[in-house]
């Protein structure tokens, strides 16, 4: 189920982050706690699908905005001064920050690692499930284009556009298995 989603098609993820933000015992919570909801509960959601779809970019602004505004105000849809700025607020708590993950940037890691997974041929029903029916038996999922870009499964994008500045290593496994692609 590797595939891109429209804004509008991912609403529900959207909604179910907005119901446990609009729930009753939340608006008891302290900052703390709203961290800790916002880091397990909210954060899990969002994990589940990031897990086997590429959430389009302004989903992900929206679910960052809702749990930016119910950390500092206590509601989703209510914008309030934050008293720290988020790119401090999402390093990690040994560094100073208050641990709160990128979206962005977790999805970019959880679509790579089911990219790797095909790639790799790992046993797993989901590859199985994916090489049948997506790949249809084919590679073409992890053709390289040129020496740094993979083309991504039916997309215009490639996978340097969602990771850009990092450096591709294949490992020597893949470059026996397919000598012609690298």
């Amino acid at each position: 189920m590797l595939r891109y989603m429209s804004p509008r098609a991912c609403q529900p993820i959207i909604d179910k982050i907005h119901q446990r933000i609009g729930s009753w015992a939340t608006k008891f919570l302290s900052y703390a706690g709203r961290v800790q909801l916002v880091n397990s509960v909210l954060f899990h959601i969002q994990v589940f699908w990031s897990g086997a779809l590429l959430i389009p970019k302004k989903v992900l602004k929206l679910i960052d905005a809702a749990c930016r505004n119910f950390i500092w105000c206590g509601k989703f849809n209510y914008n309030a001064m934050s008293l720290v700025a988020w790119d401090d607020v999402c390093v990690l708590r040994k560094e100073g920050g208050l641990g709160v993950k990128q979206l962005l940037h977790w999805n970019k890691a959880a679509l790579g690692k089911l990219v790797w997974n095909i790639c790799q041929h790992q046993e797993s029903l989901w590859v199985k499930w994916a090489q049948v029916v997506l790949l249809r038996g084919e590679l073409r999922f992890c053709e390289l284009i040129s020496k740094d870009e993979i083309a991504v499964w039916g997309h215009d994008l490639t996978v340097s556009e969602w990771w850009d500045g990092l450096d591709w290593i294949i490992p020597d496994s893949f470059v026996r298995r397919h000598p012609m692609l690298v």
